[in-house]
C-alpha cells in the first residue's frame, strides 16, 4: 500500500513528495514551537524530524548507542593512546566496513559517503561539503584530545579499506577535519 501510495505523490524528478497526514494535537504545538524558536517552516521541522528517526534507525541496525560527551570524556581520559590506535585501526577498517555493507548493501564510493555523514552527523555542528570532487567534511566532536586522536585513526583506516582515496586530516583538541577527493 505505502508503494502504491508513494507511486502516486512523486513528482516527476522531484527530490520530495507531496504527503498529507495527522498529528497529535500535543505533538503538533510542541514541533510547531520549536519550529517557530529555530525560524523555519513546519515542513522543515517535519523532514529534520523525519531525517533524525532514519538516522536513529541506521544506528540501531549497526548495534550502537547514543552516549553523552561526559561519558565520552571519560573512557577517553584514561584509555591507553597505543590501544586507542589499534581499536580505531580495527574498526574502521573491519568493522566500520561490515557497517556499510550492512547498511546500504553495497560499499562503494556512495555508500562510504553516506555512512560518512552518519557517523559524522552525530555530532551538531558536523559538515559535510563537497567543492567539485573534493568532499571536505568537519566533525567538532568537543570531546578531548584522544578522541581526536581516534576519530583521525578510524576514518584513515576506513576510507583506505573502502574506497583507497587518500585523505588529508588534520585535528585538534577537538576537532577533525578531512578531506578526499572520490
Amino acid at each position: 500500500m505505502i508503494k502504491n501510495e508513494m507511486n502516486d505523490m512523486m513528482d516527476g524528478d522531484s527530490k520530495s513528495i507531496h504527503y498529507s497526514c495527522r498529528l497529535d494535537t500535543e505533538m503538533y504545538r510542541f514541533l510547531a514551537g520549536e519550529a517557530e524558536q529555530k525560524n523555519v517552516s513546519m515542513n522543515n521541522m517535519l523532514n529534520q524530524v523525519a531525517r533524525e528517526h532514519v538516522v536513529k534507525k541506521n544506528f540501531e541496525k549497526i548495534g550502537s548507542a547514543l552516549t553523552c560527551k561526559d561519558a565520552l570524556r571519560g573512557v577517553f581520559d584514561i584509555a591507553n593512546d597505543k590501544q586507542l590506535i589499534k581499536l580505531a585501526t580495527k574498526l574502521g577498517s573491519s568493522n566500520a566496513v561490515d557497517y556499510v555493507g550492512m547498511l546500504y548493501h553495497d560499499v562503494n564510493q556512495d555508500t562510504v559517503l553516506k555512512f560518512l555523514d552518519l557517523w559524522g552527523g552525530r555530532f551538531y555542528d558536523y559538515e559535510h561539503k563537497n567543492h567539485d570532487g573534493t568532499h571536505h567534511f568537519s566533525i567538532p566532536h568537543d570531546v578531548n584530545e584522544k578522541y581526536s586522536v581516534f576519530t583521525k585513526e578510524f576514518i584513515m583506516s576506513f576510507v583506505e579499506s573502502t574506497i583507497n582515496a587518500p585523505v588529508k586530516i588534520q585535528s585538534s583538541p577537538r576537532t577533525v577535519t578531512f578531506s578526499l577527493a572520490v
